[in-house]
Protein backbone atom coordinates (compact mmCIF):
# COMPACT_ATOMS: atom_id res chain seq x y z
CA UNK A 1 0.00 0.00 0.00
CA UNK A 2 1.77 3.38 -1.07
CA UNK A 3 0.45 7.13 -0.05
CA UNK A 4 0.99 10.07 -0.93
CA UNK A 5 -0.07 12.11 2.19
CA UNK A 6 2.46 12.54 4.68
CA UNK A 7 0.53 13.16 8.07
CA UNK A 8 1.01 16.35 9.93
CA UNK A 9 2.69 16.32 13.35
CA UNK A 10 -0.74 16.14 15.14
CA UNK A 11 -2.13 13.14 13.41
CA UNK A 12 1.20 11.06 13.54
CA UNK A 13 1.04 11.96 17.83
CA UNK A 14 -2.70 10.77 17.85
CA UNK A 15 -1.83 7.84 15.92
CA UNK A 16 1.06 7.33 18.40
CA UNK A 17 -0.80 7.70 21.39
CA UNK A 18 -3.25 4.95 19.99
CA UNK A 19 -0.38 2.25 19.47
CA UNK A 20 1.32 3.68 22.84
CA UNK A 21 -1.57 2.62 24.76
CA UNK A 22 -1.99 -0.88 23.26
CA UNK A 23 1.41 -1.87 23.32
CA UNK A 24 3.11 -0.10 25.99
CA UNK A 25 3.52 -3.26 28.17
CA UNK A 26 4.61 -5.68 25.65
CA UNK A 27 7.65 -3.24 24.73
CA UNK A 28 8.09 -2.10 28.11
CA UNK A 29 8.80 -5.61 29.16
CA UNK A 30 10.95 -5.96 26.06
CA UNK A 31 13.13 -2.58 27.72
CA UNK A 32 12.98 -4.19 31.39
CA UNK A 33 15.09 -7.13 30.26
CA UNK A 34 17.95 -5.77 29.63
CA UNK A 35 17.65 -3.21 32.23
CA UNK A 36 17.54 -6.20 34.89
CA UNK A 37 20.76 -8.18 33.35
CA UNK A 38 22.60 -4.91 33.82
CA UNK A 39 21.56 -4.66 37.48
CA UNK A 40 22.08 -8.33 37.84
CA UNK A 41 25.97 -8.03 36.30
CA UNK A 42 26.41 -4.87 38.80
CA UNK A 43 25.60 -6.53 41.71
CA UNK A 44 27.78 -9.53 40.00
CA UNK A 45 30.81 -7.50 38.99
CA UNK A 46 30.55 -5.65 42.20
CA UNK A 47 30.50 -8.32 44.39
CA UNK A 48 33.47 -10.51 42.33
CA UNK A 49 35.03 -7.32 42.39
CA UNK A 50 35.34 -6.65 45.82
CA UNK A 51 36.05 -10.79 45.87
CA UNK A 52 39.19 -10.39 43.39
CA UNK A 53 40.46 -7.62 44.98
CA UNK A 54 40.88 -10.10 48.19
CA UNK A 55 42.28 -12.90 46.77
CA UNK A 56 44.88 -10.37 44.46
CA UNK A 57 46.52 -10.15 47.33
CA UNK A 58 50.36 -11.04 46.77
CA UNK A 59 49.40 -12.91 43.74
CA UNK A 60 50.23 -11.61 40.65
CA UNK A 61 48.43 -14.87 38.66
CA UNK A 62 44.98 -14.07 39.61
CA UNK A 63 45.57 -10.42 38.38
CA UNK A 64 46.31 -11.97 34.58
CA UNK A 65 43.28 -14.13 35.44
CA UNK A 66 41.22 -11.10 35.90
CA UNK A 67 41.90 -9.13 32.84
CA UNK A 68 40.43 -11.40 30.13
CA UNK A 69 37.54 -12.22 32.40
CA UNK A 70 36.66 -8.13 32.86
CA UNK A 71 37.14 -7.96 28.91
CA UNK A 72 34.87 -10.87 28.29
CA UNK A 73 32.29 -9.32 31.00
CA UNK A 74 32.36 -5.87 28.75
CA UNK A 75 32.01 -7.66 25.45
CA UNK A 76 28.87 -9.29 26.93
CA UNK A 77 27.35 -6.09 28.35
CA UNK A 78 27.98 -4.63 24.75
CA UNK A 79 26.37 -7.70 23.16
CA UNK A 80 23.26 -7.77 25.16
CA UNK A 81 23.14 -3.33 24.89
CA UNK A 82 22.98 -4.25 21.11
CA UNK A 83 21.03 -6.79 20.90
CA UNK A 84 18.62 -5.10 23.59
CA UNK A 85 18.32 -1.82 20.85
CA UNK A 86 17.49 -3.98 17.94
CA UNK A 87 14.70 -6.02 19.53
CA UNK A 88 13.13 -2.87 20.52
CA UNK A 89 13.26 -1.05 16.59
CA UNK A 90 11.82 -5.22 16.00
CA UNK A 91 9.34 -4.90 18.13
CA UNK A 92 7.91 -1.27 17.02
CA UNK A 93 8.46 -2.48 13.12
CA UNK A 94 6.33 -5.36 14.33
CA UNK A 95 3.47 -4.01 16.26
CA UNK A 96 0.55 -5.57 14.24
CA UNK A 97 2.07 -9.21 14.81
CA UNK A 98 1.19 -11.52 17.52
CA UNK A 99 5.01 -11.57 19.22
CA UNK A 100 5.78 -12.36 22.70
CA UNK A 101 8.90 -10.93 24.23
CA UNK A 102 10.94 -14.15 24.13
CA UNK A 103 9.65 -14.16 20.02
CA UNK A 104 11.06 -10.87 19.49
CA UNK A 105 14.34 -11.26 21.24
CA UNK A 106 14.77 -14.98 19.78
CA UNK A 107 14.08 -13.06 16.16
CA UNK A 108 16.00 -9.86 16.42
CA UNK A 109 19.38 -12.42 17.27
CA UNK A 110 20.09 -12.59 13.53
CA UNK A 111 19.68 -9.11 12.70
CA UNK A 112 22.75 -7.95 15.22
CA UNK A 113 25.52 -8.17 13.53
CA UNK A 114 24.40 -5.95 10.23
CA UNK A 115 22.86 -3.57 12.53
CA UNK A 116 25.92 -3.11 14.43
CA UNK A 117 28.01 -2.63 11.16
CA UNK A 118 25.10 -0.28 9.57
CA UNK A 119 25.49 2.41 13.09
CA UNK A 120 29.24 1.96 12.50
CA UNK A 121 29.24 2.98 9.03
CA UNK A 122 26.77 5.51 9.37
CA UNK A 123 28.26 7.09 12.65
CA UNK A 124 31.77 7.36 10.44
CA UNK A 125 29.67 9.08 7.76
CA UNK A 126 28.14 11.92 9.56
CA UNK A 127 31.36 12.79 11.71
CA UNK A 128 32.87 13.11 8.60
CA UNK A 129 30.25 15.39 7.53
CA UNK A 130 30.51 16.86 10.63
CA UNK A 131 34.61 17.10 10.40
CA UNK A 132 34.02 18.43 6.76
CA UNK A 133 31.77 21.36 7.89
CA UNK A 134 28.47 21.52 10.83
CA UNK A 135 25.51 21.87 8.22
CA UNK A 136 27.30 18.54 6.36
CA UNK A 137 27.02 17.32 9.04
CA UNK A 138 23.35 17.70 10.33
CA UNK A 139 22.17 17.62 6.63
CA UNK A 140 23.85 13.55 6.64
CA UNK A 141 22.76 12.66 10.06
CA UNK A 142 19.00 13.83 9.46
CA UNK A 143 18.92 11.98 5.92
CA UNK A 144 20.57 8.53 7.46
CA UNK A 145 18.76 8.73 10.41
CA UNK A 146 15.86 6.34 9.15
CA UNK A 147 18.49 3.86 8.90
CA UNK A 148 17.84 1.39 11.73
CA UNK A 149 14.40 0.85 10.94
CA UNK A 150 16.11 0.16 7.41
CA UNK A 151 18.21 -2.57 8.87
CA UNK A 152 15.74 -4.37 11.20
CA UNK A 153 12.74 -4.23 8.92
CA UNK A 154 14.42 -4.62 5.11
CA UNK A 155 17.22 -6.42 6.11
CA UNK A 156 19.55 -3.49 4.41
CA UNK A 157 22.80 -3.09 5.50
CA UNK A 158 25.67 -0.58 5.56
CA UNK A 159 26.17 2.09 3.41
CA UNK A 160 23.10 0.58 1.37
CA UNK A 161 20.80 1.03 4.27
CA UNK A 162 22.25 4.76 4.70
CA UNK A 163 21.54 5.44 0.70
CA UNK A 164 17.89 3.91 1.29
CA UNK A 165 17.30 6.28 4.33
CA UNK A 166 18.28 9.44 1.54
CA UNK A 167 16.26 7.94 -0.93
CA UNK A 168 12.71 8.20 1.39
CA UNK A 169 13.30 11.50 3.19
CA UNK A 170 14.01 12.73 -1.02
CA UNK A 171 11.52 16.13 -1.06
CA UNK A 172 10.51 15.75 2.79
CA UNK A 173 13.40 16.41 4.30
CA UNK A 174 12.61 19.15 5.98
CA UNK A 175 8.70 17.94 7.10
CA UNK A 176 10.47 15.40 8.68
CA UNK A 177 12.86 17.44 10.23
CA UNK A 178 9.77 19.30 11.87
CA UNK A 179 7.90 16.24 13.34
CA UNK A 180 10.68 15.01 15.11
CA UNK A 181 11.40 18.66 16.72
CA UNK A 182 7.87 18.85 17.69
CA UNK A 183 8.32 15.87 20.47
CA UNK A 184 11.74 16.86 21.02
CA UNK A 185 10.23 20.37 22.32
CA UNK A 186 7.90 18.52 23.94
CA UNK A 187 10.46 16.57 25.40
CA UNK A 188 11.92 19.62 26.95
CA UNK A 189 8.47 21.25 28.04
CA UNK A 190 8.53 18.18 30.41
CA UNK A 191 11.69 18.04 31.68
CA UNK A 192 11.68 22.12 32.63
CA UNK A 193 8.26 21.41 34.27
CA UNK A 194 9.44 18.29 36.35
CA UNK A 195 12.77 20.14 37.33
CA UNK A 196 10.99 23.42 38.23
CA UNK A 197 8.48 20.92 40.69
CA UNK A 198 11.50 20.29 42.66
CA UNK A 199 14.76 22.49 41.52
CA UNK A 200 17.19 21.15 44.17
CA UNK A 201 16.23 17.17 42.60
CA UNK A 202 15.91 16.20 46.09
CA UNK A 203 12.35 14.26 46.32
CA UNK A 204 12.25 10.98 45.68
CA UNK A 205 8.84 11.01 43.72
CA UNK A 206 9.69 13.74 41.25
CA UNK A 207 12.84 11.10 40.64
CA UNK A 208 10.40 8.50 40.46
CA UNK A 209 7.75 10.43 37.89
CA UNK A 210 11.47 11.43 35.69
CA UNK A 211 12.54 8.00 35.39
CA UNK A 212 8.77 6.56 34.31
CA UNK A 213 8.48 9.62 32.18
CA UNK A 214 11.90 8.89 30.19
CA UNK A 215 11.03 4.64 29.94
CA UNK A 216 7.81 6.13 28.55
CA UNK A 217 9.08 8.77 26.41
CA UNK A 218 11.14 6.27 24.88
CA UNK A 219 8.64 3.69 23.84
CA UNK A 220 6.57 6.81 22.43
CA UNK A 221 9.40 7.96 20.38
CA UNK A 222 10.08 4.91 18.75
CA UNK A 223 6.24 4.32 18.21
CA UNK A 224 6.75 7.99 16.67
CA UNK A 225 9.81 7.62 14.41
CA UNK A 226 8.48 4.49 13.27
CA UNK A 227 5.08 5.74 11.97
CA UNK A 228 7.42 8.60 9.86
CA UNK A 229 9.42 5.85 8.78
CA UNK A 230 6.45 4.01 7.50
CA UNK A 231 5.00 6.70 5.74
CA UNK A 232 8.09 8.25 3.66
CA UNK A 233 8.99 4.83 2.12
CA UNK A 234 5.21 3.89 1.02
CA UNK A 235 5.94 8.18 -0.22
CA UNK A 236 9.59 7.60 -1.67
CA UNK A 237 10.35 7.78 -5.19
CA UNK A 238 9.65 4.42 -7.66
CA UNK A 239 13.41 5.77 -8.63
CA UNK A 240 16.26 4.59 -6.67
CA UNK A 241 19.21 5.72 -7.91
CA UNK A 242 22.25 6.52 -5.54
CA UNK A 243 25.52 6.74 -7.42
CA UNK A 244 26.18 10.03 -6.59
CA UNK A 245 25.23 10.00 -3.11
CA UNK A 246 27.32 6.60 -2.68
CA UNK A 247 30.30 8.81 -3.57
CA UNK A 248 29.55 11.88 -1.14
CA UNK A 249 28.89 9.33 1.61
CA UNK A 250 31.85 7.03 0.63
CA UNK A 251 34.26 9.98 0.91
CA UNK A 252 32.73 11.49 4.11
CA UNK A 253 33.15 8.21 5.31
CA UNK A 254 36.94 8.62 4.60
CA UNK A 255 37.19 11.61 6.33
CA UNK A 256 36.13 10.41 9.06
CA UNK A 257 38.40 7.54 9.37
CA UNK A 258 41.52 10.12 8.18
CA UNK A 259 40.51 12.84 10.75
CA UNK A 260 40.22 9.81 13.61
CA UNK A 261 44.14 8.93 12.56
CA UNK A 262 45.27 12.36 12.52
CA UNK A 263 44.38 13.02 16.20
CA UNK A 264 45.63 9.26 17.54
CA UNK A 265 48.49 10.12 15.88
CA UNK A 266 48.57 13.55 17.40
CA UNK A 267 47.88 12.73 20.62
CA UNK A 268 50.50 10.57 20.67
CA UNK A 269 53.66 12.81 18.89
CA UNK A 270 52.83 16.14 20.59
CA UNK A 271 53.52 14.69 23.69
CA UNK A 272 56.60 12.79 22.90
CA UNK A 273 57.94 15.81 21.20
CA UNK A 274 57.49 18.11 24.04
CA UNK A 275 59.19 15.34 26.42
CA UNK A 276 61.94 15.01 24.18
CA UNK A 277 62.31 19.15 23.74
CA UNK A 278 61.99 19.75 27.95
CA UNK A 279 65.05 16.43 28.27
CA UNK A 280 67.10 18.62 25.75
CA UNK A 281 66.36 21.72 27.84
CA UNK A 282 67.23 19.59 31.35
CA UNK A 283 70.35 18.26 29.53
CA UNK A 284 71.63 21.66 28.80
CA UNK A 285 70.88 23.12 32.08
CA UNK A 286 72.59 20.38 33.91
CA UNK A 287 75.89 20.36 31.86
CA UNK A 288 75.92 24.09 31.24
CA UNK A 289 75.44 27.33 33.23
CA UNK A 290 72.73 28.57 31.02
CA UNK A 291 72.81 32.75 31.18
CA UNK A 292 69.70 33.29 29.08
CA UNK A 293 67.70 30.94 28.88
CA UNK A 294 64.78 32.52 27.59
CA UNK A 295 65.32 30.91 24.10
CA UNK A 296 65.03 27.89 25.10
CA UNK A 297 61.74 28.68 27.02
CA UNK A 298 60.68 30.57 23.80
CA UNK A 299 61.28 27.21 21.93
CA UNK A 300 59.35 25.28 24.19
CA UNK A 301 56.24 27.94 24.41
CA UNK A 302 56.53 27.84 20.44
CA UNK A 303 55.59 23.97 20.61
CA UNK A 304 53.19 24.13 23.14
CA UNK A 305 51.53 27.24 20.99
CA UNK A 306 51.70 29.26 23.88
CA UNK A 307 51.85 33.41 23.24
CA UNK A 308 53.78 35.12 26.28
CA UNK A 309 50.60 37.23 26.91
CA UNK A 310 49.11 33.71 27.63
CA UNK A 311 51.57 33.63 30.47
CA UNK A 312 52.10 37.06 31.60
CA UNK A 313 51.27 37.81 35.65
CA UNK A 314 48.41 40.21 35.70
CA UNK A 315 49.51 43.59 37.30
CA UNK A 316 48.11 44.69 40.70
CA UNK A 317 46.97 47.85 41.31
Amino acid sequence: MTTNIYPSSSALLKESWSLFKTNFFKLFKVMLIPMLVFLVAAIVFGIGGALFAFLLKGNSGMLMLGIPLAFIFLIAMVIISLWSNVAIFYAVCNLDKELNVKDIYRLSWPLIGGFFMTSMIVSFIVLGGFTAFIVPGILIAIATSLTPFIAVNEKIYNLNAALKSRHYLIGHRWEYFCRIIVLVLIQILVTIVLSALDPDDKSILTSLIEFVFSIGFGIFYSIYAYLNYKYLSQMAPAKFDPKVARVKYTIFGFLSILSFVGIVFASITIPKIVREKVKIIDSRSSTQKIEDPQPELDELMKILKITPEATATPKTR
